[in-house]
Formats: C-alpha cells, structure tokens, sequence
C-alpha cells in the first residue's frame, strides 16, 4: 500500500514536482554498492552499503561458478541419499570472531531448521567461513547474512539450510543437484521460517527508517486521503522506502519465488534490521488492490517502466501469486510467463526454479540434458496439461536459438519477445477466442508438432515496422484503403458490419481499449476526442474532469503504441488486415489452430514439403472470436518444425 500509494498520490501533486526530487536526488552521492571495498562496524553502528545496481550481471544461485571453495572433502564426509539434507550448524560467536559452523544430515520431512533465502551476487569468493575446522571461501552477501544472523557468544547455535554449502554445486556424472533441486520446495515448505535476507542496511539507514515510519502508520486506518497528507510531509521516506528497500536484487531472482511462495513462515532481514511477513503481505496486497487505479494516473503512464514501478509490482505479484498457489490451480506456464522478467545465470533454471510449484510437473532436472532438451519437454507438458496452444505465442522473435523448433519458445529472451503486446492469455479467462472454446488436438513426434486447425489465407502486404513516428502509420493507412474495392466507408467483409475505416481503428490497437479490454465505442486507434465522455471504468472520486480526461489521453496513448510496437500492419488475401510480427513475411499464412486464442503466422518449411515453421501470434480483424470456425465443416493438420 505505502509505494502503491506513493505513486497514486504523485498523480495530484505532478510530475514536475517529481521530476523536481528526482533531479535533486541525482546531485547527490550515491552510497557505495556491496561488491565495493566497504568495512563493516559492529552491529551497534553498521556502515553498509544499498543492495541494490548491477542486477542483470550477476550469476545465478545455482550458477557452477559459485560453489564455495574447499567443500569436496565435506561432501565425501556427508554424503547424502533419498530425502536427506545437509543442515548448517551456524555456531554462537562475537563480532569480531571467525564464523565457524559445522555440517550435519538432516531430513527434509522430520528435521528442524530454517532456510535461508537470498541473491548469491557476483564472484568473487574471497571471505572465509570454517566448516567442520576445513576453511572455505564463500561470497561477500552469505558472508554477511551469516555473520547478521549468528548468534551472540552465549547464544545457542542455529540450524539453517543454505544452498551454496549444503548442496553440492558441482557434482559429476551423477550430481546432487539432480536429487536436490526437486526437493527445494519442501525444503523452504518444511522450514520452521524462511530468513529472507535483503542485504545490508544503506549507510544512512534510510530504508530502516522509512519501514518504521509505515509501521507506525499501519494502525487500521489508512485513507487514501491520509496518506497522500503523508506523502505531501514525508516525501523522501517514500521514496526512499521504494529504492532503498524493495528494489534490492532479491525481488527479481528467479529461485526467490518458490522459496518465497512455499514458504510457511518469512521474516525479512537486511543488516540489524528486520520486519515481519505481515506489514509486506500487507504492502503487496493493497498494493495490488489499487493497481488499476495506479495505471490510470499521469505519472503512471509517464514512468510505466521506471524501476519503481517494475519493482513494485514485482512485490504485489509474488503476494498474489502466493495466495493463488495456496488455493491451487496454478500451472507451470502461468510462473514461466508471469515472471519472466526474473533473472538467472542458467537457462535451465527458467524451468527448474518453477516446477516446485506445479505438483503435476512430472520433470526432473537432468545433467545430461542440454537446456533446449528441457524446453521442449516443458513445452510439451505444458500445452497437454493446460488445453491449450497459447504458450507457444511466448518467446518468438530475434535472436531465437536456431536449435530450438519453432513452436517451443526460447524463454532466454526478454519479455518484449516473450509477448509483446499479447493480451491476457488463454490461461483461465482470454480477451480473444479465434477458436472458440476447442480444446487442442495436437500430437508429438520427436520435436515435430502436429497441430489441428483451419487456414484462413496467406499475406499480400506489409508495412513497415511500426514505431513511434507518423511514417508508419501512414504506411498502414495506406496499405488498408489501396484500391477501390477498400474504400473508407465500404464495409469490411465479416459479420461485424464495421466499414473498413472502423476496421483500420480496431485493428491498429488490436481491438483493445486502454484497460485492456476489447474496445468500447471511441476506442479505437485515434477515434476519441475532447468530445467524447471519458468512460465510467475512468471515473474517480479523488481526480478532477479534467485530470481524468487528461490520465484517460495518457493512458489510451500508452495502449496504442504498445499495440504497434514490435509489429507490421498487414493486408490479407480476402480483403483482410491485421498486425502481425515484426518478422512476417508476404505470402506467410494466417492460421487458427484449435486450442490457440490467436491466429498464428506459419510459413513453408525450407526443407519439408508440406511442414511449416511458426512465426508467431498475430491480431486478424473479424477472426479473434471463433468466426472461422462457426462455418467451417473439417479442419486440417499443420506440422510445425
């Protein structure tokens, strides 16, 4: 609620005054990031640094370059088998004292532990821990963790699970993280707690002052209207609360999600400071309950991919998403798609940091198995579990892996590949239905897909790719009223009666409005004006007329681009237009297969007669709700390599 708020709240206030903190906020000196040479004080008067920068280079948590050195000969000692675990023995110690620990075996079911959640970082290993008396070298962030969490010198030890030493990273022919890593999942699930550690507190404890502030706050009674009075007198703890504490790297690791979602109990941890799961479930579930409110403002659409808000709701979806595992129903292809954005050092682990959270995902991890082996074999789990084709929609775009067939998605690329500018999928409640409610009918041979489904026909002309500038619009407008027989007020040749002007409209946003949903009247691409009424969906007690009008222009805006982007506008054989991939091709052909809420683009294989190679997931004006197949009397296979 606190950052939910705080972008709510800038909406009245405007962006010029934003823009105003931020400029002043930039002549300051940035505190040094961890990873610098920083010395820390004894815990009475810390001096650390922000956790956060640099995300995208550091290497994953299961990364073979981050084993701790030394731990060979600890393995052969402890070896371990079925549903066993290794437990760290963290030993009571002063602050200044060695931390010294010891390895034991344990069980995942029976034994007592916490496990400790937190982001490996960069190399190198140049901090020392002593393990059953054999001195290791581990990373600079567990080495803190350990040293926070430790108990005093008469304190009793603690027993904590943490991946870099209890696992062996390295393994051989048969290596333990084959065995363990399925077991992750239980291991955060049966822990007494789950210690999230955030890193050290900032040097000028910002982040710790700013959760105090809210915590005072959290009394029951926060109106909307008090806390955009707080906003107004407490301007910097909510900034700083923001970028100071929930954009740390934790909050965009890839194996941080199970660990955050299995687990039963959390305490989040950074330096001397920590706050109890409840204020953040609180943050992220309110947060969550006013994003569309949040997405209707001014500074939203005009920072709609500033770090703060990506980080923001990167917090409110794990909450979610944790409610709705709890409940059940949720599959491997909703945690690969809603959270693609995270990061990893191995492609595998876009895979295998997941399928903790299917419990019908019947795939094991597999040295022997490169990571294109693993995409396919996730793929085809997920389109026969989910009864559906929309997952292959992701991930199709530049820089695909050639190895890969077409129809598996190469979940490497980042999120504008994975789907661009594609609505809700065919998950539970799509915005199109280009085939009804048919369920796949679909088969494997090898990597070879076979799909059912119906041709619609082939492309006759492409624009240029759309962009920012009026030239391709233009282009489009053009290509959509060429010739006589597409004149502005003939109607276009579907049931929906819409003229062919209308058509160009819904077909240049993909048919859908600014909250997503499939376009009202003056919806369309450029239809609305300063005439029209702003929508009730817009109507809000706390914004002017003229400040909805103003968000709703914005906001509409913002949708309109975001459905051109990464595409071309397309004529299609029959008096058809569409948007279709950047990388279409005159003469690819318009598909729907059964299962898909799409049309698909495929194109004639090279090499096989007969077979195709999918481009990708296309918008087709009067073909997005089943038209095609209310008057078709059989459909044919396509084989997509």
């Amino acid at each position: 609620m606190v950052l939910q708020l705080l972008f709510a709240s800038t909406a009245i206030i405007g962006r010029g005054f934003i823009a105003k903190v931020r400029r002043e906020r930039r002549r300051q000196p940035r505190p040094a990031v961890m990873g610098e040479n920083t010395t820390l004080n004894p815990p009475s008067s810390p001096a650390s640094s922000p956790s956060f920068g640099a995300l995208n280079q550091q290497p994953d948590r299961n990364s073979d370059t981050g084993q701790p050195q030394n731990l060979p000969a600890l393995y052969l000692q402890n070896p371990i088998k079925d549903r066993e675990i290794r437990i760290l023995i963290l030993k009571p110690g002063g602050w200044d004292d060695p931390i010294e620990c010891d390895l034991e075996l344990g069980n995942v079911d029976t034994s007592t532990y916490e496990a400790l959640s937190y982001t490996w970082r960069a190399p190198p290993n140049d901090h020392l821990l002593v393990v059953n008396g054999i001195h290791i070298k581990i990373r600079e962030n567990l080495f803190w963790a350990l040293k926070y969490l430790r108990s005093p010198g008469n304190g009793v030890p603690r027993r904590i699970w943490v991946d870099a030493i209890c696992i062996d990273q390295q393994g051989g022919q048969n290596p333990e993280k084959d065995v363990q890593i399925p077991l992750m999942g239980d291991i955060y699930g049966n822990a007494t707690e789950v210690l999230v550690w955030l890193g050290k507190d900032d040097e000028e404890k910002k982040s710790s002052k700013a959760l105090k502030h809210f915590e005072e706050m959290n009394d029951g009674n926060l109106s909307h209207h008090r806390m955009i009075q707080d906003f107004h007198e407490n301007k910097e703890i909510w900034f700083d609360f923001g970028e100071r504490l929930l954009s740390r790297d934790w909050f965009t690791r890839v194996w941080t999600v199970q660990e955050f979602i299995r687990a039963t109990k959390l305490r989040f941890i950074w330096g001397q400071h920590q706050a109890p799961e409840e204020l953040f479930t609180t943050i992220g579930l309110l947060h969550r309950r006013q994003s569309l409110q949040l997405q209707r403002t001014e500074f939203a659409m005009a920072h709609a991919e500033s770090a703060e808000v990506a980080s923001a709701q990167a917090v409110a979806f794990l909450f979610v998403r944790r409610n709705s595992w709890r409940e059940g129903g949720t599959s491997l292809a909703l945690w690969i798609l809603q959270f693609c954005e995270r990061v990893c050092g191995d492609p595998k682990d876009l895979i295998y940091g997941y399928i903790a959270l299917d419990g019908d995902c019947p795939i094991k991890p597999n040295c022997k198995w490169s990571w294109q082996n693993l995409y396919v074999e996730a793929t085809k789990y997920i389109l026969e579990r989910n009864q559906t084709l929309d997952f292959i929609f992701a991930g199709q775009g530049s820089g695909r892996d050639a190895e890969l067939p077409s129809w598996v998605p190469d979940l490497r690329l980042p999120r504008h590949h994975l789907y661009p500018v594609l609505p809700r999928l065919n998950f539970g409640n799509p915005v199109y239905q280009a085939s009804l409610s048919l369920e796949p009918d679909i088969s494997f041979d090898g990597n070879i897909l076979k799909a059912s489904g119906a041709k619609l026909t082939r492309i006759e002309s492409l624009s240029m790719e759309q962009d920012d500038t009026g030239q391709s619009i233009a282009e489009s407008r053009r290509l959509a009223f060429k010739g006589a027989q597409r004149t502005r007020h003939r109607l276009y040749p579907t049931e929906h009666c819409h003229t062919y002007e209308k058509a160009f409209a819904r077909t240049m946003v993909m048919d859908l409005g600014p909250d997503k949903e499939r376009c009202g009247e003056g919806e369309g691409f450029r239809e609305w004006d300063e005439s029209m009424p702003v929508p009730s969906s817009f109507l809000s007690p706390d914004m002017s007329e003229a400040e909805r009008r103003a968000a709703y222009s914005i906001r509409k805006f913002h949708q309109e681009r975001m459905s051109r982007l990464g595409r071309r506008f397309a004529t299609i054989k029959g008096g058809y237009m569409g948007l279709v991939p950047y990388n279409a091709q005159i003469h690819d052909l318009v598909v729907v297969l059964k299962g898909a809420s799409m049309p698909v683009l495929l194109r004639d294989h090279p090499n096989h007669h007969g077979h195709f190679t999918l481009v990708g997931a296309c918008y087709v004006h009067g073909f997005m709700d089943g038209e095609l197949f209310r008057s078709l009397k059989r459909c044919r296979t396509f084989v997509i390599r």
